[in-house]
C-alpha cells in the first residue's frame, strides 16, 4: 500500500492536530486542505483529513475513520 504522507502519527501541534512536513510526500499536489489521505508509515498508518498546509511546508491534519474517508469522496488515489 502506498502512503500519501509520511508522518509520525504521535506528533501533535499546539492545537492537538497531527502534523508532518510536505517533503514527506512524493505528490505534493494532493496535499491540500480538506483532502483525505493515508498518513503514517506502511506498518502504522491512518486515514487523515488535511486541515491546513503552512507556507513553511508543515501539513496539519486530524485522523478520521475509513468510513469518513470513503464518504468524503475526496480520497487521494494511492499509486
Amino acid at each position: 500500500m502506498k502512503i500519501d504522507l509520511r508522518a509520525d502519527l504521535n506528533r501533535e501541534d499546539d492545537d492537538g492536530l497531527g502534523w508532518a512536513l510536505l517533503s514527506g510526500t512524493d505528490r505534493p499536489e494532493i496535499v491540500r486542505p480538506d483532502a483525505a489521505l493515508r498518513a503514517g508509515t506502511e506498518k502504522f498508518w491512518s486515514w487523515v483529513r488535511v486541515t491546513s498546509v503552512d507556507e513553511d511546508g508543515q501539513v496539519h491534519f486530524r485522523q478520521i475513520t475509513a468510513a469518513e474517508a470513503k464518504a468524503s469522496g475526496q480520497l487521494a488515489e494511492a499509486g
